[in-house]
């Protein structure tokens, strides 16, 4: 019984490591990028494939980081420092969050109880009142190790200033309670506090919210002298840092290396005005078309005879626009363009149809039948010639278009510049992302 008992001991732990154990999927440099195995088999590839491709962003731009000195920045450094009490704060309440159990038969009793509830869904309110309970107890808790720590600083109240309809916080700022004659309480806090209680729809007297903002911050001062040194701050510390710095090189760092000024714009205008600012020659044409679709008809022999037709009247463009309306396939709506096609650019239509309507004049008409595989027989007159448009220099619109292209382009050639300076090798077989260069093969 006791070997039984053992081998099924073993077996759940074996399943246990095997599911949380950790495989390499890429590499960058000597960082390694591992996932959790269990994780990996109830995602897509795709989601994977994304997941993996931010790593080694990350891990990239980190790397960037380091080597320009980011972390080492003075700024960075005296930030880090600033935020270290709040981080010891968050693990002392975390600390005392763990220790906190609510019964599913107490969250159900407080709905069923608080008329707040009423009519309401017990699924949708289940969290929000398992929240407000654990909020409750963190209170209580914190009530309770007031007095011993209380011991261990020096405390004065002014008790009077309490009294918030002789001295009201919307029109005075009161310091009500100091703390190691450093730490100091107003009657703002304590009001900002009761306000947020009420938006719970929570009531709490005055002197209840002073005990809880001393409490507060008795083990704020306590928080610190607990973790300061420890190793669980050092991680904390590290991963804040790579945040940081992440945000960093990912989001302003670029900018950094690409100002953007009245200088730079317009040099970006200069170089970009044919792309982004420019509005190409454009020919309004006409057709009348005689597709591959033609049944009762010789589509090419018909087309010559329009065009012999045309040419051989002594008002050639009114004729084309009448038959163009005549031959003009679809509804009347249709009909009322009469082949017209409108501004074309170059590159729009074939190239057969192209080359020939950007031949032409204004009121010309093309001397030949053009044959198009995808449409058939066309014959073409120009409406118009519409000369290349260049937009003028606007400094706001330059400005934006810049942002957008240091975004998505600069930083693209930035990352990809990294990448190719690092060593870089994926081992997950089914990757798809943007570093499916460096796949190992």
């Amino acid at each position: 019984m006791r070997k039984r008992y053992l081998l099924s001991v073993l077996l759940v732990l074996l399943l246990f490591y095997t599911g949380c154990k950790k495989i390499t999927v890429a590499k960058v440099n000597s960082y390694r990028i591992k996932f959790l195995k269990t994780n990996m088999k109830n995602s897509k590839p795709s989601a994977i494939s994304k997941d993996i491709s931010f790593e080694i962003e990350k891990r990239l731009l980190l790397n960037k980081g380091r080597e320009s000195g980011r972390f080492e920045d003075k700024k960075l450094l005296d930030y880090i420092e600033k935020v270290k009490p709040s981080i010891c704060f968050n693990f002392y309440i975390g600390d005392i969050r763990k220790d906190i159990i609510i019964p599913e038969e107490e969250i159900k009793k407080v709905f069923e109880n608080n008329p707040l509830y009423k009519g309401q869904k017990y699924d949708g309110k289940k969290d929000l009142i398992k929240s407000n309970l654990v909020s409750e107890r963190i209170f209580a808790k914190m009530l309770k190790l007031k007095p011993e720590l209380e011991k261990k600083h020096k405390i004065e109240i002014k008790k009077e200033y309490l009294d918030f309809q002789k001295y009201p916080p919307t029109t005075t700022s009161l310091v009500i309670a100091t703390i190691d004659d450093k730490y100091k309480i107003t009657n703002n806090e304590i009001n900002n506090y009761l306000r947020f209680q009420k938006n719970k729809k929570e009531h709490i007297e005055i002197e209840d919210a002073l005990n809880y903002l001393i409490a507060r911050q008795l083990i704020y001062i306590d928080s610190r002298n607990k973790y300061i040194n420890s190793k669980r701050l050092k991680s904390s510390v590290n991963q804040f840092m790579n945040k940081q710095v992440f945000s960093y090189m990912k989001y302003r760092y670029i900018y950094e290396k690409n100002p953007i000024n009245n200088e730079t714009t317009k040099k970006f205008y200069e170089e970009q005005k044919d792309k982004l600012y420019s509005q190409p020659k454009k020919v309004r044409v006409r057709q009348i078309l005689f597709d591959n679709e033609e049944k009762d008809i010789d589509p090419q022999k018909k087309a010559k005879e329009i065009l012999d037709t045309i040419f051989a009247s002594k008002k050639p463009q009114e004729l084309f626009r009448k038959l163009a309306r005549e031959y003009q396939k679809g509804p009347e709506i249709l009909k009322d363009l009469a082949g017209d096609l409108g501004p074309i650019s170059e590159n729009v239509m074939p190239e057969p149809f192209t080359k020939a309507t950007f031949s032409l004049k204004k009121g010309e008409i093309y001397k030949d039948i053009i044959h198009t595989d995808e449409y058939g027989y066309h014959l073409i007159m120009c409406e118009e010639v519409l000369p290349p448009v260049v937009e003028p220099y606007d400094q706001k619109i330059v400005t934006k278009d810049m942002k957008r292209y240091i975004k998505d382009v600069k930083y693209k050639e930035f990352l990809s510049e990294l990448a190719d300076n690092a060593d870089i090798r994926i081992y997950y077989k089914d990757y798809k992302g943007g570093f499916k260069k460096y796949e190992e093969k």
